[in-house]
């Protein structure tokens, strides 16, 4: 058996084009069965812009997320 996680970021990076700023430099996340997560950090150290890229809420720039081994695309999820 293979220990695919539940969720990987892979990748994943948010940039903000208006403003040419990096929101959420090259992340490499993965979650597995029975982990716990907690993010931590202070206001405006993009706690928020990681989970909303990893929700694909928002769009990447760079990287893509799995769930549970398989490609997600954002244009796969319901409004």
């Amino acid at each position: 058996m293979t220990d695919v996680p539940l969720v990987l970021a892979d990748g994943i990076v948010r940039r903000d084009a208006s403003r040419g700023q990096t929101l959420l430099q090259l992340t490499q996340f993965a979650l597995h069965a029975g982990d716990r997560v907690a993010i931590t950090g202070p206001s405006g150290s993009g706690k928020s812009v990681f989970l909303r890229a990893l929700a694909l809420l928002d769009p990447l720039d760079a990287g893509c997320i799995q769930w549970h081994g398989a490609s997600v695309a954002r244009a796969a999820i319901p409004r």
